[in-house]
């Protein structure tokens, strides 16, 4: 009983020291430094990775985008097919009959 009494007694013995050690002090701007490398943990943390496409091109401006082409090319479509005569018809005439192309290459060769 004597051992166990005596590591009983070393054991109060080196709580209360523990608790009579004096406290360093700490300044508040410490708090806030170690606060603001917490949020900016968290905020990072947060943030999915992304491919290069998805940071290029981020989803709903794609669709807008696509959107807003779609409609101008239906826009185009219907002003060339109800102008009358003159030389578009003629240019969108060799686009269309020739399925290959190779009549419009044919102009832009020197």
């Amino acid at each position: 009983m004597k051992k166990k009494e005596k590591v009983e007694s070393l054991e109060k013995l080196l709580v209360a020291a523990y608790r009579n050690q004096p406290r360093p002090e700490i300044s508040p701007d410490w708090y806030q430094g170690v606060m603001r490398k917490i949020k900016r943990i968290s905020r990072q943390a947060r943030q999915p990775r992304l491919s290069f496409f998805e940071r290029v091109f981020p989803e709903p401006l794609l669709f807008k985008f696509a959107g807003v082409s779609g409609a101008c090319a239906l826009a185009m479509m219907v002003f060339f097919l109800s102008s009358q005569g003159g030389i578009n018809q003629e240019f969108s005439r060799l686009f269309l009959n020739d399925p290959l192309g190779t009549v419009a290459l044919a102009f832009l060769a020197p």
